[in-house]
């Protein structure tokens, strides 16, 4: 456990799983950087309603992958919207089905019970600084990538770094 995070992350419900489906997330992509292949885009559209069953924030890998792909520069226009379309789709199926299974009970759980809590900024802010060390790190990563030409190898890899960039303010937002 990295003592710059919670150190009760290991005992909340479902917060291993979820960050082992965001490992997984990024594993995909960078796979997808190094040696394309469909049946990448394929997972990458799954993973997202999949995760959903973990931890509904996992839904936000569609934007994130979306992202990816976009600024990666790995897919025409049309096929990009295809890949966003059936993401969504997937998302709103996996929504569908466990509101089918579970009800409105379901619906309470997963979103009506998170409605009413407010975002902190300073709070946001206290987590985006402990999380520093991996900030200043990415950041090098990022100068290291812009520094050089932009070619196609180094578009793609640029796509995962936004991404990660993404993520973490993402996260370290809607944490607080």
């Amino acid at each position: 456990i990295d003592p710059l995070f919670n150190p009760y992350t290991p005992t909340l419900n479902s917060d291993g799983l979820a960050l082992c489906v965001s490992m997984i997330a990024f594993l995909l992509m960078t796979q997808q950087a190094l040696a394309p292949r469909a049946w990448h885009l394929v997972a990458m559209a799954i993973l997202p309603a999949a995760g959903f069953f973990v931890k509904q924030n996992l839904l936000s890998w569609i934007g994130l992958f979306s992202l990816y792909l976009l600024v990666g520069g790995q897919l025409r226009f049309r096929a990009w919207l295809t890949f966003i379309g059936a993401a969504v789709v997937l998302g709103l199926s996996a929504m569908a089905a466990a509101y089918w299974l579970w009800g409105p009970d379901f619906w309470f759980w997963a979103f009506t019970s998170y409605a009413p809590k407010r975002i902190s900024l300073p709070r946001s802010g206290q987590h985006f600084l402990a999380a520093g060390i991996y900030l200043a790190l990415g950041m090098a990563a990022g100068w290291a990538l812009l520094g050089r030409p932009l070619e196609g190898g180094d578009r793609r890899v640029m796509g995962a770094w936004v991404v990660w960039l993404a993520h973490l303010v993402l996260h370290a937002y809607t944490s607080g």
